[in-house]
């Protein structure tokens, strides 16, 4: 082991220890009930502790996302003097049912009316939050109760119900506009859901804001952040002055501030991913050595980039054609996930047979190992990052850790991403001790090689219309974890020359993303 794993360790054991006191230090506590007369969902209670203040907010979060992504807002509303309450929709986060948007509505207004018939809430002290599908449906419970307010953030369409080509059924407008309604959105959010909020904006008769309108409770307002994206608005501190003067209007006299909005979950949640990160390198070297591996530098060998791209995207486009006319694989029983895995099911085996015709990639394949060695180290690494990142994930920044029901998709998934990994390991060649502009041009095929995947998807989307739009809004998130997961694959591969070791680790990571964050169908 490496003089300079140890330092990486020591500073990310360090930074990951002052994540953790940050992120207690201030916070305010949660506790989760479920009501299984409500759907069986599960809801995460975030109560201030003020004597004698009714007043209360319901989140809802919104598609592919889950409660523990919303905590963060519900820290804001929470430091206003409001007991918050973050929903679990059907298929999100740690709720098991199927997912479909019509149940998502029916399940959220049955755990209202039961929180409201119980005492848990006061209906004329409730505010409606939503972010997304969560927004929209925020807006959509107008036709089931009389709130004090609503706040959609970044709304999803809601101009027409009809049924996309992949089956889903979109919430149409509400028959009657909720109370005193706050719509937030980000300079750079997604035209449609502009587009539907202008137009319920128009179909309410416009925006009013004055103190008599908020005391009729006919208050609209839409208003735009600058900067700001469809997902950076749930944690965007300048979103924050128009909820807090729109809360005021429709609660006056009813919030408390108790604790300073200044502190985000999500900043210290990251440190403390960095932390784990850094703590990375000497783990794998640990985990090798304990297997009987020692470090080996490969040259790079990999395809021509020319030829890579090629193949890539002659495979992209192979997968989602054939799903175009063939139904994706229904092993998973997710939504939109499926689709995703049989998209790299199909086009990882296409990939694979087009690189293996190759003569530049064969020289990739060369293990100097035995090869149950490397895929026991890749096996081992691949799962104790996703136990180890998912627990830090599931307590500070989003719901990753599985439940029942998504450790049995969690399997198959690995298995379908398993081709695709293998030939990107292919491709890309061993990480080598080559100049810094070799390493550059690896990471650039990578980064177009993960592109061409993701576009052959949007064409599917656009040309074919497949429907699968959240594959289009977790684009960022996708990036991201694609690059990280990059990042764990190179070490892996020094520390065991090991093609298929190195693909075994990238598959469950991969598989572990659909089965976090995709729907249960």
């Amino acid at each position: 082991m490496k003089r300079r794993e140890w330092f990486f360790a020591a500073a990310g054991f360090l930074l990951l220890a002052l994540s953790t006191l940050s992120l207690f230090n201030g916070r305010i506590p949660a506790r989760e009930v479920v009501f299984p007369q409500a759907c069986g969902t599960p809801v995460r209670i975030m109560d201030p502790g003020i004597p004698g203040n009714e007043a209360t907010a319901v989140v809802f979060h919104g598609l592919g996302a889950n409660a523990v992504i919303m905590r963060s807002l519900g820290q804001s509303l929470a430091g206003l003097g409001l007991r918050v309450y973050l929903f679990d929709l059907p298929g999100h986060g740690n709720n098991p049912d199927s997912f479909f948007f019509h149940r998502a509505e029916n399940c959220a207004a049955q755990v209202i009316a039961l929180m409201d018939r119980v005492g848990e809430i006061r209906l004329d002290n409730t505010v409606l939050v939503g972010h997304s599908m969560g927004g929209a449906l925020a807006v959509r419970m107008a036709d089931y109760f009389p709130t004090a307010a609503t706040i959609a953030i970044s709304p999803a369409p809601m101009l027409r119900a009809e049924r996309t080509p992949a089956g889903a059924v979109l919430m149409g407008p509400p028959r009657r506009m909720p109370v005193n309604l706050l719509i937030l959105m980000g300079q750079f959010d997604f035209p449609y859901s502009r587009e539907s909020s202008a137009k319920l904006v128009q179909m309410a008769g416009g925006e009013r804001s004055q103190p008599g309108d908020f005391r009729q409770k006919r208050a609209l307002k839409l208003e735009t952040i600058p900067r700001a994206t469809h997902t950076s608005l749930i944690f965007d501190l300048p979103a924050e002055s128009p909820i807090v003067s729109w809360l005021q209007a429709s609660l006056p006299g009813k919030l408390t501030p108790t604790l300073a909005s200044s502190i985000k979950p999500e900043s210290w949640g990251l440190f403390g991913l960095l932390g784990l990160m850094l703590l990375f390198p000497l783990t794998a070297s640990g985990v090798a050595r304990a297997v009987g591996l020692r470090d080996a530098q490969l040259p790079v060998a990999s395809a021509s980039t020319r030829n890579a791209i090629l193949c890539c995207f002659i495979a992209g486009l192979f997968a989602v054609s054939v799903l175009n006319f063939v139904p994706q694989l229904s092993f998973l029983r997710m939504v939109y996930g499926g689709y995703l895995a049989s998209c790299l099911l199909l086009a990882g085996v296409v990939l694979v047979l087009l690189l293996r015709s190759i003569p530049a990639t064969r020289n990739a394949t060369r293990q100097p190992h035995p090869k149950w060695r490397g895929v026991l180290t890749g096996a081992l690494l691949g799962m104790a990052t996703m136990l180890v990142f998912g627990a830090w994930m599931n307590l500070h920044l989003s719901d990753t850790w599985l439940n029942a029901p998504r450790w049995l998709r969690f399997f198959p998934a690995v298995l379908a991403c398993l081709p695709y990994a293998l030939a990107e390991e292919w491709a890309l060649g061993a990480p080598g001790a080559g100049n810094w502009l070799a390493k550059t041009r690896r990471y650039i095929l990578f980064a177009a090689l993960r592109l061409l995947i993701w576009l052959s998807i949007l064409f599917a989307l656009y040309v074919y219309g497949s429907g699968q739009i959240l594959l289009s809004v977790l684009v960022v998130f996708m990036g991201a974890f694609s690059l990280l997961t990059r990042l764990g694959a190179d070490a892996v591969r020094r520390r065991t020359d090991s093609p298929a070791g190195t693909a075994v680790f990238t598959a469950i990571l991969m598989a572990w993303f659909i089965a976090a964050v995709f729907p249960l169908a």
